[in-house]
């Protein structure tokens, strides 16, 4: 059975198709990232029920080490679970971040099946925040900035924008309507601050283009016969240019 298709396995997929089947490996970051994402949008009982935190002072301490071991939970440090709460806490004394992020639908999953040739493609996407009413897709973002100055660097660096564009064309095959994106960002540093930011037109379209360039490609791999499926990257020859600081030094 083909799995549903979802941004996260595509956007590995672009990479290297062998990197999406070998699955997106775990970084602390990404464990803290839905840490937050669970306590804020989903409350304290199912962060106890997926989480336990350790008081040590890092993983390598042999407590840590022995708890992972039997836990079934993932663990989340001391130090960091105060973050994490200080995050929870910030974004409920932000008026439109709580308003953004606490209305609507949260952890709202959404599946569709669209069109390519004479096949098929299942696709679905898990929003953290969608809103009907005022037609919203809203997803909440860590970051070490968030500034105005900053944080279009890591909506470009980590393919916020790319997802939302995904986002948005689900939820336009469900309904109809496009629904706007928005990146709520906030700091893991206290006093965790928060930018909250839309995308422009022209980075949407931007965007869709490379969601609907990449689909059509990744119909075409499906197509061909398992043997002849290229696993790693692109097998041509590419130009590259050095980082403009090697020029420098």
């Amino acid at each position: 059975k083909q799995r549903a298709l979802n941004f996260s396995y595509l956007k590995e997929w672009v990479k290297a198709p062998s990197r999406a089947e070998d699955g997106i490996g775990d970084t602390t970051a990404m464990l803290i990232g839905r840490a937050v994402h669970v306590l804020v949008l989903e409350g304290l009982t199912k962060f106890l029920n997926l989480f336990e935190v350790i008081d040590v002072g890092s993983r390598n301490a042999k407590a840590y080490k022995e708890l992972a071991a039997q836990s079934q939970k993932d663990i989340i440090l001391q130090s960091e679970w105060e973050m994490i709460q200080g995050i929870r806490d910030a974004i409920k004394a932000h008026k439109m971040a709580r308003s953004l992020l606490m209305q609507g639908h949260r952890e709202c999953s959404a599946y569709w099946s669209e069109q390519f040739g004479d096949d098929w493609l299942g696709m679905k996407c898990r929003m953290d925040s969608m809103q009907p009413n005022r037609k919203l897709i809203v997803d909440l973002k860590t970051t070490t900035d968030a500034s105005p100055d900053q944080f279009p660097r890591e909506i470009a660096k980590f393919g916020y924008a790319r997802q939302m564009a995904f986002y948005q064309r689900g939820i336009h095959q469900i309904t109809g309507d496009f629904y706007a994106p928005l990146l709520v960002a906030v700091e893991k540093k206290p006093p965790h601050l928060i930018g909250i930011y839309s995308l422009d037109s022209d980075s949407m379209q931007l965007c869709r283009e490379w969601v609907q360039d990449k689909l059509v490609q990744y119909h075409s791999w499906m197509k061909e016969p398992k043997s002849k499926r290229n696993m790693g990257y692109d097998p041509r020859i590419f130009e590259v240019r050095l980082p403009q600081w090697a020029f420098y030094e």
